[in-house]
């Protein structure tokens, strides 16, 4: 298995900041630019996949779950339980898609400009309670990626094996819908 890390130079760690990441990679993978004098295409390839992987915090933290504790300790994180606070967030977002969905389709059967220019109102308040709840992710993900470097602490002394498995779930989760929330929000354009 390829350590990301170490083909960045950076030690394995949770908590590790997205411009750091880039800037290493620009730093690194000058030289490998296949259009650099010598420059080597799949060494710049792994490198670019490097920078990709620890440029976000779930798949950076996904990366360090498999080097450190094996495909068995990313496993355990399929059907796992979200935690307390994503989980009081669940059916808010989930009401916030279904009735971004319901506009969806009826927005999609109006035929004439009247009928369409009916929907406006329920429109905007939708898109608002979309931006509304990705304001809240927002804030729960930056919740969550503020205990990275406690992570790293208790990764130090050999343990946190839970915790970042935990913290690696909820920013997956938080991903996902976030995504979900952007595609409403597009499709509603």
């Amino acid at each position: 298995m390829t350590d990301h890390f170490a083909a960045l130079g950076f030690e394995r760690r949770a908590a590790l900041d997205a411009e750091t990441v880039k800037a290493r990679f620009q730093e690194r993978g000058r030289d490998l630019h296949p259009d650099a004098n010598n420059g080597d295409s799949q060494a710049f390839a792994a490198l670019n996949e490097a920078q990709a992987v620890l440029s976000r915090p779930s798949a950076r933290l996904r990366h360090l779950i498999e080097l450190v504790w094996g495909l068995e300790a990313v496993e355990s994180m399929r059907g796992g339980a979200m935690s307390a606070g994503l989980m009081e967030r669940f059916a808010e977002i989930g009401a916030v898609l279904g009735r971004a969905d319901g506009l969806i389709a009826k927005k999609t059967k109006a035929q004439s400009a009247l009928a369409r220019a009916l929907l406006a109102g329920e429109e905007m308040e939708v898109n608002q309670a979309l931006m509304a709840a990705g304001g809240t992710l927002m804030r729960l993900r930056r919740e969550v990626e503020a205990r990275l470097p406690s992570l790293d602490a208790a990764l130090a002394s050999g343990g946190g094996e839970r915790e970042t498995v935990s913290a690696c779930r909820d920013l997956s989760y938080a991903e996902k819908w976030q995504a979900q929330l952007q595609e409403r929000l597009a499709a509603l354009l």
